[in-house]
């Protein structure tokens, strides 16, 4: 829609309503002076016709000309700019708090391999959005996941060994705290002046089978009304997953974008849509970046209220279980971004913005 028709509408409706309000206090005044007088319901009408074609003309002229505007700005090199901006927002694996951070993780791991020598099934390793490629810049924890032999505790002791052993034994002038959270341990530190987390996640071996690479995980439930639970999961699984340089592109960029824009979709759902809209397009991926993205958000905008989203390595999690609420705002907004583009490619510019 041009912003003519657009703003047209919009200034309709407000001169409207302005005009309806405005009348009705006029009448409501002259009621109060003489009670005989009876509010006339036709003059609202009248004065809301004028306030409609008011507003409706004043919105026509501004759409008017913000459409002859548009019409004659200069398209940016869409493709260019996003590439710009998945540089800029990604996590800097050169920089000195990445390479810091990372020798802590080193040391975490190296804590629990010998705190945990004859129990663990696999040496501990990194995973997460860090260990993917997906991470964006100060929004990205580190996650270390640690496999337990099926004989060697309890689910609940796992966790428990593990968050006690951080709690007393782990000396570290660094950390500033230890908290335990719904399947993780997390270790807060402060290094090179910023806080950075890493979350060590305690998981079981199913059964004793070497070759099953699936495990449980302890839910740390805290709720008044609820109670801990187990979960299954199968990092291996996850990892067998293999983006293309370009879908963790398109990750990170929408990663930033839902931060940025407030919309409530979990990383995870934005990784699962990016593969799903792939799948379902497999002989209709476009060249250019930007209409990769475009791809990405207008499958996200006509399937988020029908989709079902289910986590590879656990077909009783299913990702795209979330209010209803959440989903049409989700919809909105990715929609939102496209028609956007479609009236003018600058606009990519106010959704995914590069900051200097």
């Amino acid at each position: 829609m041009n912003r003519k028709t657009q703003y047209a509408i919009n200034g309709a409706i407000g001169g409207t309503l302005i005009a309806a309000i405005i009348n009705a206090f006029k009448q409501h005044n002259r009621m109060q002076e003489n009670l005989e007088i009876k509010f006339n319901w036709t003059e609202l009408l009248k004065a809301s016709g004028k306030g409609a074609l008011i507003g409706g003309a004043g919105g026509l002229v501004v759409g008017a000309i913000v459409d002859e505007v548009n019409a004659n700005t200069k398209a940016i090199n869409t493709d260019a700019y996003l590439s710009s901006f998945a540089f800029a927002v990604q996590a800097d694996k050169n920089s000195s708090l990445y390479k810091v951070s990372e020798r802590k993780c080193e040391q975490v791991i190296k804590f629990i391999e010998k705190e945990f020598a004859f129990e663990l099934s696999d040496v501990p390793f990194q995973w997460g959005s860090n260990a993917k490629g997906t991470a964006i810049e100060g929004k990205s924890d580190f996650d270390i996941m640690v496999r337990f032999h099926r004989n060697s505790f309890t689910v609940e002791e796992m966790y428990f060994s593990v968050l006690d052993a951080f709690r007393e034994k782990f000396n570290d002038n660094a950390i500033i705290e230890v908290v335990d959270q719904k399947k993780s341990i997390g270790l807060v530190f402060s290094l090179k002046g910023e806080s950075v987390r890493i979350d060590v996640v305690p998981m079981r071996d199913i059964d004793t089978n070497p070759r099953n690479t699936a495990s449980n995980l302890y839910i740390n439930n805290k709720g008044l009304f609820s109670k801990p639970t187990i979960t299954k999961t199968d990092i291996p699984l996850q990892a067998s997953l293999q983006l293309t340089p370009i879908q963790k592109k398109l990750i990170i960029m929408l990663k930033k974008w839902k931060t940025d824009n407030d919309v409530p979709i979990s990383s995870y759902m934005i990784q699962l849509f990016v593969v799903k809209a792939y799948e379902k397009n497999k002989y209709n991926i476009p060249k250019k970046l930007t209409d990769k993205l475009m791809l990405v958000l207008d499958f996200m905008a006509e399937n988020i209220s029908t989709i079902r989203l289910v986590s590879p390595e656990n077909t009783n999690n299913i990702v795209s279980d979330i209010p209803v609420t959440d989903k049409d705002t989700i919809r909105k907004k990715a929609l939102k971004v496209v028609e956007e583009y479609e009236y003018h490619p600058n606009t990519i510019q106010s959704f995914f913005v590069l900051e200097n």
